[in-house]
């Protein structure tokens, strides 16, 4: 199996498609696709972390998308700051497990620590973060 974007028809197709492309080749090779449906929020972390490093000033970035200047990201900021800046367009669902795994602490919103912390650390936070809540029962 191996679709390639320029076969997608439409718009919203193309970026579902690019999601998926991990390594950016331009095709969705059959282990992509297996690696999407075996963890997704992992999936999705590997992009944050990407994108982030590719910032010059990451710092500047999250201040920008905290739009209420609480000094915190909360959920509505960071879906906004995942469709728009990220191109991640994946299920509400999915961004609010990716978004548990980011908020450390639990306290309902992700804080800069708690971002440079996915970044520095390569996601190490948001894995410890999924496994207690799906040992708790979530």
């Amino acid at each position: 199996l191996r679709l390639t974007e320029r076969r997608a028809p439409d718009r919203q197709l193309r970026a579902v498609f690019r999601s998926l492309d991990a390594d950016q080749s331009g095709a969705i090779e059959i282990e992509e696709l297996v690696g999407f449906l075996a963890d997704p929020v992992g999936r999705m972390m590997q992009r944050l972390i990407k994108a982030a490093r590719a910032m010059p000033d990451w710092e500047a970035f999250v201040a920008k998308q905290d739009r209420d200047g609480s000094g915190l990201i909360e959920w509505r900021e960071f879906v906004e700051m995942c469709r728009r800046r990220f191109n991640i367009l994946d299920d509400e669902t999915q961004l609010a497990m990716v978004f548990e795994a980011l908020d450390a602490d639990g306290s309902g919103s992700i804080s800069f620590g708690e971002l440079v912390s996915l970044v520095s650390r390569e996601g190490e936070v948001g894995r410890r973060s999924l496994v207690r809540r799906n040992s708790a029962g979530m």
